[in-house]
Formats: structure tokens, C-alpha cells, sequence
């Protein structure tokens, strides 16, 4: 393996500039615009995306960049596609699951809740300020304000964004994967608005840098299933953990 790695490494390395081709956009055909229209309207997508000023699009997935550097392959039997036809890769590309509830650990001598998944897009999805009702002990109900965090494995749909001239492959890898070793390229997708690096999500740990994704020679997202440029491989089991915590303390005032 080390050196297959060292050969992609090297053809990567001695190679001219590689500037990423135009996706070529084009709209969904009526009858799919109508099921992405249904599943834009779910409450699940506004919340996850509606700030993203998202539309829908089919195009060429094999000329996207990917901001991801690996992509963990097992479970890809599970994409069971029966045809190439159009409808069937938008199930696939654009599907509307039901949510899947992760369970969560409540410590209250730590006032600690704990999160693990092994999906690895679970992340803590934002701050939340509500109001909510509790129940007392004589069947009344309280108001009281919560305020923390939630959690979130992003949503199921291949998204798609263009920052600063470029097209990236911002969530979707796994049935990107799939479908490139398929021969599928042309593919529906949501397609967001991004202004910034963070919006791409392209900051974390385990993913391209800025200065790599908007050089003259980007990573895309076919070379996954080019083997001159990219190398098999396994690695150990891994759990997401994500932890809140409430902390009290005082402060002295001077």
C-alpha cells in the first residue's frame, strides 16, 4: 500500500496545473423538480439549509472538487440501485428519510449529556434558546427557558456549492463514491449558497485545506475511483463523541 500511495503522491506532485472543469448545470426535469419541491418544503431541510438559499440541479458529479481526503467505504451496499435511470439515482441522491434519533447518555452528578455515533458527520449543529413546558409534581406546567446545543448528523442530500469560481462537493461523499463505481456521473443535487471556508465545512480536522481546494491543482471528487490517485486502505474502528457539559463557578467582582 505504501507504495501505491507513493506513486499517486508522485503523479499528483509532478503533474502541470489542473484547473476543475465547469459541472454544467442544468435544471431537473419537471417530474423530479416536483419531489425535490416536496421535500424543500419539509421542515427538516428549511431548518439544515433554508439559510443556504438552496435550488436543485443535475450535473456532472465527477467534475466537482472534493474537500474530503478520505471517504470510508463500507456500507456502500447499501446504496442498491436496480437501474441508472434518472428517478431512481434522485432517491438516492435526494432522499427524504426519516431522522435517525441517536442515543444520548444524561449524567446529572457530571450535568453532562454524551452522544456517539459512528457515523462520522455527527457534530454539534448550533445553539438553541427556547421555552419550554415542564411538568411538576402535582401535574402543572412550568415555563422555564432552556438554553444549549444541538447535535446533528447533517441531512441525507448530495449537496453541492460554488465558492469563489469553484465547484465543491460540500456533503454527499458516500453515495458519490457509489455512484462514480457505478459509472453514474450526471446526478441531481442540491446546490447551496456558501460565502465562506466554514460554510463549506471545509475547516475540520480530516479535510482539504483552503489553500489546496483553490490552488492549480484541486482535488476532485473522481479521483476516489481513480486508482492512479488514490490508494485503498483500512483503518480502525471509530465512534464519534460529542459531550455538553454545564459549568457553574463564581467571579469574584473587584
Amino acid at each position: 500500500m505504501v507504495a501505491s500511495w507513493q506513486r499517486a503522491v508522485a503523479k499528483v506532485a509532478d503533474g502541470g496545473p489542473r484547473m476543475p472543469r465547469d459541472p454544467g448545470v442544468q435544471p431537473l426535469p419537471p417530474e423530479l423538480e416536483e419531489r425535490a419541491k416536496a421535500i424543500a418544503a419539509t421542515a427538516r431541510f428549511q431548518f439544515l439549509l433554508g439559510a443556504a438559499n438552496p435550488s436543485f440541479g443535475l450535473l456532472s458529479l465527477d467534475h466537482l472538487i472534493s474537500i474530503q481526503k478520505m471517504i470510508y467505504t463500507d456500507g456502500d451496499q447499501l446504496l442498491a440501485l436496480t437501474s441508472n435511470e434518472l428517478a431512481e439515482v434522485f432517491t438516492v441522491a435526494i432522499p427524504d428519510p426519516p431522522p435517525k434519533l441517536v442515543p444520548v447518555v444524561k449524567d446529572q452528578s457530571a450535568n453532562s449529556y454524551t452522544v456517539a455515533s459512528e457515523n462520522p458527520n455527527l457534530r454539534v449543529g448550533g445553539m438553541v434558546d427556547a421555552e419550554v413546558s415542564v411538568a411538576t409534581a402535582n401535574g402543572a406546567q412550568m415555563p422555564i427557558n432552556v438554553h444549549g446545543f444541538f447535535v446533528t448528523n447533517g441531512g441525507p442530500w448530495m449537496q453541492a456549492a460554488q465558492f469563489q469560481g469553484r465547484w465543491l462537493l460540500r456533503d454527499g461523499y458516500h453515495r458519490a463514491y457509489a455512484l462514480l463505481t457505478r459509472g453514474i456521473t450526471r446526478v441531481p443535487c442540491v446546490i447551496v449558497q456558501i460565502s465562506t471556508l466554514q460554510d463549506l465545512g471545509a475547516v475540520r480536522p480530516g479535510f482539504v485545506g483552503g489553500e489546496v481546494l483553490l490552488g492549480d491543482r484541486p482535488p476532485l471528487v473522481a479521483d476516489f475511483v481513480d486508482e492512479s490517485r488514490s490508494v485503498p486502505g483500512s483503518v480502525l474502528p471509530t465512534r464519534k463523541v460529542i459531550r455538553i457539559r454545564a459549568e457553574e463557578f463564581l467571579i469574584v467582582d473587584s
